[in-house]
């Protein structure tokens, strides 16, 4: 089967396009020329760019192996072939007298959109775990024991293991046994920069340090399970990105009969910060001279020691920290969803108040601490503040503030893709870049205007977006349904690159039973972009433009149920999220339930919309959130496009202008539901922010994940990640 590298789907080998979404299953564009290219071709032919698809290969004989030349297949299906490397296609990097020999090298993937072994075995894993597999005793099978049983290498199962505990592992594509020889193959990090060079050069501020030392503190506790700390000690395996994403290139087993301790770890972390400048910041040296010495016994002295490093050093540098918001009641309901009989709330040009901020006041430390991390915060280059994010509103936007916003940790993580013309970008600039490029926008401001409170202007680097719906687990029927059309124009000079786009973006989430939900929900997505065609001219179409299409949605629904003599809870309806992006600027609009996220590195998680239901009117009237949701009717729909006319519908709609690199989720409920998002973006969303990791394929993986944790609902969702850096001025279109 051909999966589509669009929408994910499956299609027989002999299709050239896509039968769901129309995409060319045989071509993709170079990211240089544009011109059409094979998807296993190595180079493009008309301007020579790299386009082919390159896994890093690992390899593990027992007894001695006939050496494979260049040019060679890995594979007998010959998908997999070997490339071109220092000393020849594989190298050694085991010790040659060991009886397990360990070679590596890097594979060029010729049928890129073929399921992987590995997947396919990993789909049987499933059918095994939903047939209850026990043992002779009575006892559940592991899944450890089921892989193995289902033919999947042991060099594998570290992997596996923590696929889904931390992204600075990278993925696994796939793997296979082949006779006394076992083969995996991982998304290529070679091209990242080592840690060690990056910190040398002086390029992270000092929290940050101090975060990449707090990932790599809860990556040996995750490792010890898998026996593999070994892979935090090998300088060359500590890399970072251009985004400054920390990672792995691989895992390492540690060796038979050694005991590792954090003081191994200490001497490591000694050895890679002595020659920067950071050794000059006394309190970081003396916590890894404590570490070495044996002084701090466990991950989590450790942990807390790093952690009053980090917000001291936050403190002094005068970075502000806005503390999350009080989150709502877990949700738990059977992904039902009804429209309220009665009209909307009426409550619009009330003084509504915000679900309270809860806060707790670090203790602060001693002063001369907060001294010394005021001396070494001028060692790194100190970034320009992107200022405030948020637009004013008035009124009733005043008051609805996005229910949950939770603030980013400097950790950060990272999902992996092949070596595709998307990882190698021109447009992916690194945050140095834009904080120099920012420094030399400071002669714009004016006079007596503070660096920490300017906005610099921004222009867009790049504009990628996915979209994907699941019928998930429970219902027999999809009544979700979406709608994605961008167009991005692309510009190159010596400046690099910069673009001009604009997307329109829809998920809506219908109800009213079997042919009816989904039927609303495709009338609301489709009226939308007709109304868009004609009415999105020049620039980002009004609040007054927004809310007529909106309007003009629900009447089209409304029409057909009044046609139909439809009523009470058979009338069809469509809950609605919305947004219209054009460069640096974002309008969202949405009714009923359904969310919009933002996601971005300093600002975190936020929630941008309130759900239109009866508990959030409560909340918004000032009852407590837990009574609020307290209400048998608390999930009830206040708002939903189609069961009344149009003056029972008030869409909220806002405004953004974009400051930092930032990715959109827009979803229904069936993967916002029961936190899921608020639980596990760090894991699934913020490692997308880069432009390294593939859209689509981390949508895929979030809601395959939701499907295992809710499913009880249709799960639909669109990804937009938008990549800005300052306005360098010049050039026309």
């Amino acid at each position: 089967m051909l999966v589509c590298p669009q929408c994910q789907f499956e299609n027989p080998n002999n299709n050239k396009f896509c039968q769901r979404c129309g995409t060319s299953l045989t071509h993709k564009s170079c990211h240089e020329c544009g011109t059409g290219v094979s998807f296993s071709a190595q180079t493009c032919h008309k301007c020579g760019a790299f386009t082919g698809t390159v896994w890093l290969v690992i390899i593990v004989e027992r007894g001695e192996q006939k050496q494979q030349n260049l040019g060679e297949y890995l594979d007998l299906g010959r998908r997999y072939r070997l490339m071109s490397g220092e000393g020849g296609a594989l190298s050694q990097v085991s010790n040659s007298k060991s009886l397990h020999k360990r070679f590596q090298g890097k594979v060029l993937d010729c049928q890129p959109l073929q399921k992987s072994v590995l997947g396919i075995l990993l789909e049987q894993q499933a059918e095994f775990l939903e047939n209850s597999q026990e043992n002779s005793t009575g006892e559940r099978v592991s899944e450890a024991a089921l892989w193995q049983r289902i033919g999947i290498p042991e060099l594998a199962l570290p992997y596996l293991t923590l696929k889904d505990s931390i992204a600075a592992v990278p993925t696994i594509h796939d793997a296979w046994h082949e006779e006394k020889k076992e083969v995996i193959l991982l998304s290529d990090r070679s091209d990242w920069q080592l840690l060690s060079e990056q910190w040398r050069e002086g390029r992270l501020p000092l929290e940050e340090t101090i975060s990449r030392l707090t990932e790599m503190a809860t990556l040996w506790e995750l490792l010890s399970q898998v026996n593999c700390q070994q892979s935090l000690l090998v300088e060359s395996n500590l890399r970072s990105a251009k985004e400054q994403t920390f990672g792995l290139e691989q895992l390492y087993q540690t060796p038979q009969n050694t005991q590792l301790t954090l003081q191994d770890l200490g001497g490591v972390w000694q050895k890679l910060l002595q020659q920067s400048e950071l050794t000059k910041f006394e309190p970081l040296t003396q916590l890894l001279n404590e570490l070495a010495s044996g002084a701090i016994a466990t991950i989590e002295q450790l942990q807390l020691k790093l952690q009053a490093l980090h917000r001291h050093a936050t403190e002094a540098r005068g970075r502000r920290r806005t503390p999350p918001r009080q989150p709502l009641p877990v949700k738990r309901r059977n992904g039902d969803k009804v429209s309220a009989s009665g009209d909307r709330s009426q409550n619009n040009d009330a003084d509504l108040s915000v679900i309270p901020s809860s806060s707790q006041t670090a203790p602060s430390g001693d002063r001369e601490l907060e001294e010394a991390v005021e001396r070494s915060s001028t060692m790194a280059p100190r970034g320009s503040s992107s200022g405030d994010r948020e637009p004013t509103f008035s009124g009733t936007q005043a008051a609805v503030q996005a229910q949950t916003t939770v603030k980013s940790p400097l950790q950060s993580a990272s999902l992996d893709e092949p070596t595709t013309d998307e990882l190698v970008l021109a447009s992916d600039e690194d945050e140095d870049s834009f904080d120099s490029a920012s420094m030399r926008s400071v002669g714009q401001m004016t006079e007596g205007e503070d660096l920490s409170t300017a906005v610099l202007p921004m222009e867009l680097q790049s504009l990628a977006d996915a979209g994907y719906t699941d019928r998930g687990r429970q219902r027999h029927h999809n009544e979700d349904f979406f709608g994605l059309k961008s167009q991005v124009k692309k510009q190159l000079s010596s400046r690099g690159k910069k673009c001009q786009a604009r997307g329109l973006y829809i998920v809506c989430d219908g109800m009213g039973g079997h042919a009816a939900g989904e039927v609303a929900s495709a009338m609301a997505v489709e009226t939308l972009q007709r109304y868009f065609i004609a009415n999105w001219q020049d620039d980002l179409p009004d609040r007054e433009t927004i809310e007529k299409g909106v309007l003009l949605a629900n009447q089209a629904i409304f029409n057909v149920n009044q046609k139909n003599a439809r009523s009470g809870n058979g009338r069809m309806g469509t809950t609605l999220v919305m947004a219209l992006v054009q460069d640096t600027k974002v309008a969202i609009a949405h009714v009923g339930d359904s969310r919009i996220y933002r996601v971005s590195r300093k600002g975190g998680l936020e929630q941008l919309t309130v759900d239109h239901e009866v508990g959030q009117r409560a909340i918004q009237g000032g009852v407590d959130p837990n009574i609020a949701y307290a209400r048998p009717d608390a999930y009830q729909l206040t708002q939903a496009l189609g069961p009344h006319g149009s003056k029972f519908i008030q869409p909220d709609i806002r405004y953004l202008d974009l400051q930092e690199d930032t990715l959109l989720l827009l979803c229904s409920d069936g993967l916002s539901d029961n936190h899921l998002i608020e639980t596990h973006w760090q894991t699934y969303l913020i490692p997308l922010i880069s432009a390294n990791n593939n859209l689509e394929k981390g949508l895929r993986k979030l809601i395959d994940f939701a499907n295992q944790h809710n499913g009880h609902d249709n799960i639909t969702a669109i990804l937009v990640r938008m990549k800005v850096r300052p306005y360098l001025g010049g050039g026309t279109w």
